[in-house]
């Protein structure tokens, strides 16, 4: 045990000695490294999306063709987030036309059926989509 902790003591000292900032002057790219990495992710996010696609089916009757763009809207959709009772619920904004929210509220019952939590916490994901406020004239 002795060892140990006199290892550890050594370590913290060679660590406190390193400098904070190292010049990158002599350092050299990972292109082929990088780019696979960054091609991985792009990977798992069209998975993702293809996935998200495919739950579409049945309540949005235009999916093979518009399907994507679609996911895309949501995306970039407002919402708000709420914390109550164990759960974060995002609610979002209504779509440019009410089929389109209809498919997204039927996508977000789909996804609050899976009961996953936000990483690192115990709260619990739901999904919402807000009902559009009437029009006043």
């Amino acid at each position: 045990m002795e060892k140990a902790k006199e290892k550890v003591n050594k370590l913290k000292a060679r660590i406190a000695n390193l400098p904070k900032r190292i010049s990158a002057k002599g350092l050299f790219k990972l292109r082929r490294e990088r780019d696979l990495i960054a091609d991985s992710i792009k990977m798992v996010a069209y998975h993702a999306e293809s996935k998200l696609r495919e739950m579409l089916d049945g309540s949005f009757s235009r999916n093979d063709d518009e399907g994507r763009t679609l996911l895309h809207a949501v995306f970039q959709s407002s919402g708000r987030l709420e914390i109550s009772n164990g759960e974060l619920k995002v609610t979002l904004e209504p779509q440019s036309s009410p089929h389109r929210s209809a498919a997204v509220a039927a996508l977000c019952q789909k996804i609050n059926l899976m009961k996953t939590n936000f990483p690192g916490t115990a709260l619990r994901l739901t999904y919402a989509v807000e009902l559009p406020k009437p029009d006043n004239f």
